[in-house]
């Protein structure tokens, strides 16, 4: 089984499989800029992808950690970091 998400971008890009299911969109549009020859697409209906996250409890700044969980909860912090380039 191979994983990851740029390996089977690249994959994709090179013909060896014809597709990917779950794949995140900034792979493809890096790939696309570059000339490579994908494209993406959401199926519907769309399936939600959840990530989760947490704060160690040896955090060096747990008020910090606390506040950018918050932000990454709040309406601005998934549309702020859909925007940005990893």
């Amino acid at each position: 089984m191979r994983s990851g998400t740029t390996l089977l971008t690249n994959l994709v890009v090179a013909g060896e499989i014809p597709y990917v299911i779950d794949i995140y969109a900034y792979t493809v549009d890096r790939a696309k800029k570059s000339g490579a020859p994908i494209d993406f697409h959401v199926v519907e209906p769309a399936i939600v992808h959840t990530i989760t996250g947490g704060i160690s409890k040896n955090a060096p700044h747990p008020n910090a950690a606390k506040l950018f969980m918050n932000y990454l909860l709040s309406e601005e912090g998934p549309k702020d970091l859909s925007l940005r380039e990893p």
